[in-house]
């Protein structure tokens, strides 16, 4: 049995063709298997707004950027009210600045 060794690169989405759209969204999203702590629920008429990813009569896009975030382990879900969406948390990054006040000066 042949094992597959996975490589930064290819892991990296960054490092392979993913949407430069899909990328920001891993980015600043951690997908969440459970809805109840899910922070936003996007249907997919928000993706497809937020992506610009509107339909022609030949190609809908949408179709490619979801292909693309299944790929990268955000899956669609139904919410209670049975409308297909991507649960999802912000991530968080913290900045920490050294600012300088006035009782600082003293």
């Amino acid at each position: 049995m042949k094992r597959e060794i996975k490589n930064k690169e290819t892991d990296n989405p960054a490092a392979d063709n993913t949407d430069l759209r899909v990328q920001a969204f891993i980015r600043d999203y951690r997908y969440c298997e459970n809805l109840s702590e899910a922070e936003e629920f996007f249907t997919l008429n928000v993706l497809r707004r937020m992506m610009s990813a509107y339909a022609s009569d030949k190609f809908d896009p949408l179709i490619r950027l979801l292909k693309q975030l299944d790929e990268n382990g955000f899956f669609i879900h139904h919410n209670e009210i049975n409308q297909q969406g991507i649960p999802v948390c912000r991530k968080r990054s913290f900045l920490c600045l050294n600012i300088k006040t006035e009782t600082d000066d003293e």
